[in-house]
């Protein structure tokens, strides 16, 4: 996690952001945290829970916010959440069949994808390659389009 800082048509942006895997970055202001937008390169974000080394499973995201409200809801054991994973961020729907390619190494994945059309065509298409691995965490913030809606309003209650 980086703090980011630029300048655009004169205006100062600050934020936060995750280095991809082509050396972009996926970014959110500070003015406007639930919107991400990618900086740079397009690429999925790979995280592992151990440095140079990978998991046996792996918690898949759509944004970066996404991933961040998985950290702090994790950290406070507000939820049930899986742990000991390394963690995926697509980012932007384009990058879908790279993190597929990824995912085929995991023993579990772990979705915590947005209960958009989006969200939905992502989980089905996983499920359709091997079922029995992946698993939809969507369930536990069903009244919310996403995980950092969940989040955003545990905090604020």
């Amino acid at each position: 996690l980086l703090s980011i800082e630029f300048t655009h048509y004169n205006q100062k942006i600050s934020g936060i952001g995750v280095r991809n895997i082509h050396g972009g970055f996926e970014f959110s202001s500070k003015d406007n945290l639930a919107i991400s937008q990618t900086l740079k390169r397009k690429g999925i974000t790979l995280i592992p829970y151990i440095a140079r080394s990978r998991s046996a499973s792996l918690c898949i995201f759509e944004s970066t916010m996404d991933y961040l409200s998985y950290f702090c809801l994790a950290q406070q054991f507000i939820l049930e959440l899986p742990q000991y994973c390394d963690c995926l961020i697509v980012g932007d729907v384009s990058n879908f069949v790279q993190s597929i390619l990824e995912i085929d190494i995991y023993e579990r994945v772990n979705c915590f994808f947005t209960m958009t059309d989006v969200g939905r065509t992502m989980l089905a298409t996983l499920k359709s390659r091997d079922c029995r691995k992946i698993v939809d965490y969507s369930n536990l913030y069903f009244q919310y389009v996403s995980l950092s809606g969940y989040a955003k309003s545990s905090q604020n209650s």
